[in-house]
């Protein structure tokens, strides 16, 4: 599921599905922009910037960090997962 989870509505919804549809230890890839603390603080300074970023006229519905994305796979029954940042991008692997 790349670059998703951040477009819909019901982010918990779309990863319930995923996991009914994934076989018992089966595996979810996911995958959606990175939102670093250091990348917020710096949108921060730069009013324009975070505004733009953030504005809720986009296609970008939700916005998530490592912990958020984690707590939300977690809540959707999946095993805690693996994740990694790389550029600009968390990468999830999960088990159902």
């Amino acid at each position: 599921a790349g670059e998703v989870i951040e477009h819909v509505a019901d982010g918990l919804g779309l990863l319930d599905e995923l996991r009914r549809v994934l076989r018992p230890g089966g595996r979810l890839l996911i995958s959606t922009p990175d939102h670093p603390r250091r990348l917020v603080w710096s949108l921060a300074l730069r009013r324009a910037a975070f505004e733009r970023h953030f504005d809720p006229r986009s296609d970008h519905v939700r916005f998530f960090t490592r912990r958020t994305l984690a707590a939300t796979l977690e809540d959707a029954g999946f095993s805690p997962p693996a994740i990694e940042s790389r550029r600009g991008v968390l990468l999830a692997a999960a088990t159902r």
